[in-house]
């Protein structure tokens, strides 16, 4: 870890899974794993080095199939899909669900070219999305981690997809909605900068305004 110090190492980007936390009755932020992350999130505090939260990986996974069936080495888990705990088709069931409409309003007003079922599926997962995320940042200041600046939702969003050839940046744009507002809500938006995508082969010339 001192030698992150000796090069003037200054900001470490981390993955962070959504496996890490969840059970069968929610989520678990005293989890094994998430432990092992407060420390060692705290070990770069100490040596004042920030992070930079990669939250969550393979957004194809969400994009490429409409069901509960991953097909990705790195998948996450079910309830961020938009589904049920069960396996069962998406329904609203949970209090964050209610914050869909929002996102989805949001998403038609800059045009982002997803059907209507599309957007039916999407805005509810970004909404969990959000509140996973929320959740996820006021369990590490509450475990004493304050050193997390960027937040890059996801991975790699223009690899082709079977659900959309091209790619997945208005899948993209919407789920960092989900972000944008969950964050906005609990008043500590301003606290963190949300950057990315690390990858895209977007060719929408309209690409800068739909980010801005």
């Amino acid at each position: 870890m001192d030698r992150l110090v000796d090069t003037k190492v200054d900001n470490v980007r981390t993955r962070f899974a959504s496996q890490w936390m969840w059970t069968s009755n929610g989520w678990d932020w005293d989890s094994t794993k998430m432990t092992a992350y407060y420390k060692w999130a705290k070990m770069l505090q100490d040596r004042d080095i920030s992070i930079t939260l990669n939250a969550g990986w393979d957004l194809s996974d969400f994009v490429s199939y409409y069901n509960t069936k991953s097909h990705s080495s790195i998948p996450e888990v079910n309830y961020l899909h938009g589904y049920t705990n069960n396996n069962q088709k998406m329904v609203n069931i949970y209090s964050e669900d209610q914050n869909a409409s929002g996102i989805e309003m949001a998403g038609r007003t800059i045009g982002l070219n997803l059907t209507d079922d599309e957007y039916a599926h999407y805005s509810v997962a970004a909404a969990r999305y959000g509140e996973w995320i929320k959740q996820s940042l006021n369990a590490l200041k509450a475990h004493g981690v304050n050193n997390v600046e960027y937040i890059l939702p996801f991975t790699e969003t223009g690899y082709q997809t079977e659900g959309d050839p091209t790619n997945c940046y208005d899948e993209w744009i919407l789920m960092s909605l989900g972000l944008n507002n969950a964050l906005e809500k609990d008043g500590v938006r301003n606290d963190y900068q949300i950057i990315g995508p690390s990858q895209s082969l977007y060719k929408n010339q309209n690409r800068k305004s739909l980010l801005e």
